[in-house]
């Protein structure tokens, strides 16, 4: 059961707070995290880019991930269910026991969906497409039934003060605003879906965000510094000039000042507060640029006819059909005294989003045939060496390598073949840090990593040791 239990934490890459009581943060904050092991799984915006681009990659994607999790759920329930029919299910440590167990398989099942609809989500702010918004919507709506069982298995049961970490101290039924403003959030994109479907270019007006650069890494994530940001939208301010390479801006001074939206504590945006009060909402109206007299705002969105909507504080839009003259649209207002939210441009006639390619399907994995060097000769570059079979047309082989510095990253090489002989350069091999390293094999759909993540230590290391007393070669 200990395995089930760590696999649980280990396989869902945005649990970076307690889960026991954290649904992960909000969904764009969610979306934004990136995987513990980067190496081995894909973040949402790289698995789409992938999927877009045809790109092979042996990476985890969320679609693996939400499987591995409901598996996992599925084999933490049989074995509780297993223990109560041996009859091994009973006395009190097991009656304190068996609520843990069940609250991990809802915790990834909560999360199983999650990635899913993050998944979606991620496409939409991708794409444009707002098909996705169906499924990440009946996704956030399973989890939402997920954590509300949750809730009702561990009301009673788990004190309401459970003390996670220095500032994060409820109970899981506190943290349901949380799981229920994820479907607020598509709800507003629906909305958005609605008012003006698929368009090319979105302008929020508002005050400058910033990510200040002394925060601790963990906090560094955009979504907590751009949350009053909407989605698929710029930023625009009132300082912001048109300029060649920004593409948008004001074509001129003018009399104008910004209305910012105040910052959400990060606290509560990472789903770390009991009973949050101040989480965002009304994200595209509720800020403006107000200004007095005739300006324009210049969008450099090519040739064609363009529908421009403009966005009032009050939630309604105003709209005008206008047409590129040397590829520019101009948005002008008029004299007077005027307050604008934001502004969206659609080609007219609207383009539909690009075709969503299917799914990778991996075929069955190679033989792989590796023996590990001794060891690495510091200064000297070092050759590692892998058979592949069958051999296939085209085969490609990366190597992944690293010092064993959990701060460094990871240096890739790429060779054809199905005996690839890599050269880890001299200089990336030193005294101070032994090498750790990997093979990735890249599919036509997919594609493997050995050694095998899901059934071995991912990684070999190689012991680095001085030039003085490494001697011949280390293979």
């Amino acid at each position: 059961m200990l395995n089930e239990i760590v696999a649980v934490h280990m396989a869902d890459p945005t649990m970076q707070l307690w889960p026991e009581a954290n649904p992960g943060g909000l969904i764009e904050a969610y979306i934004e995290t990136l995987p513990s092991d980067r190496r081995f799984v894909v973040g949402f915006p790289e698995a789409i880019e992938n999927r877009l681009r045809g790109v092979a990659s042996a990476k985890q994607t969320p679609q693996e991930t939400a499987a591995r999790l409901r598996a996992i759920a599925s084999r933490i329930e049989e074995a509780v269910e297993k223990a109560r029919a041996s009859g091994a299910g009973e006395g009190r440590e097991w009656a304190a026991s068996e609520p843990d167990f069940l609250t991990l398989a809802r915790l990834a099942r909560y999360h199983a969906q999650k990635q899913l609809a993050a998944y979606e989500l991620a496409w939409r702010y991708r794409t444009g497409d707002g098909v996705a918004l169906e499924s990440a919507r009946r996704e956030l709506e399973a989890a939402l039934k997920e954590w509300l069982a949750l809730t009702e298995l561990t009301t009673g049961l788990y004190s309401d003060l459970m003390v996670f970490g220095p500032h994060d101290h409820a109970h899981c039924k506190h943290r349901l605003p949380y799981v229920r403003h994820d479907l607020e959030t598509i709800a507003e994109h629906e909305c958005v879906w609605a008012d003006f479907g698929r368009f090319d270019f979105g302008f929020d007006f508002g005050g400058p965000t910033s990510t200040p650069v002394n925060v601790p890494v963990c906090r560094r994530e955009p979504y907590l510094w751009r949350h009053t940001l909407a989605p698929r939208f710029e930023l625009a301010t009132s300082e912001t000039a048109f300029s060649t390479g920004r593409g948008f801006g004001w074509a001129g001074a003018g009399d104008r000042q910004a209305r910012a939206l105040p910052s959400k504590p990060c606290a509560e945006l990472r789903s770390a507060v009991r009973d949050p009060q101040h989480l965002p909402r009304n994200v595209r109206y509720g800020d403006w640029i107000e200004g007095r007299g005739a300006q324009s705002f210049r969008v450099r969105a090519g040739p064609g006819r363009f529908l421009a909507f403009i966005l009032t504080p009050g939630g309604n839009s105003r709209k005008r059909l206008l047409e590129a003259r040397d590829d520019h649209v101009e948005i002008v207002f008029p004299e007077g005294e005027w307050r604008v939210s934001g502004i969206v441009l659609r080609r007219e006639p609207p383009q539909a989003a690009p075709a969503l390619p299917p799914l990778p399907k991996t075929g069955p994995r190679p033989m792989m045939v590796h023996v590990p060097p001794k060891y690495a000769v510091a200064g000297q570059p070092l050759k590692i060496t892998l058979r592949v079979s069958p051999i296939a047309q085209g085969l490609r082989t990366r190597l992944h390598y690293r010092p064993f510095n959990l701060l460094a990253r990871f240096k890739t090489l790429e060779l054809q073949g199905s005996q690839p002989v890599f050269v880890i350069p001299a200089e990336d091999v030193t005294s101070q840090w032994d090498l750790v390293y990997c093979f990735e094999i890249p599919g036509q759909h997919g594609g493997w990593f050995h050694p095998d993540p899901h059934t071995a230590t991912p990684y070999w290391v190689v012991s680095t040791v001085p030039a003085a007393t490494g001697g011949g070669s280390a293979n």
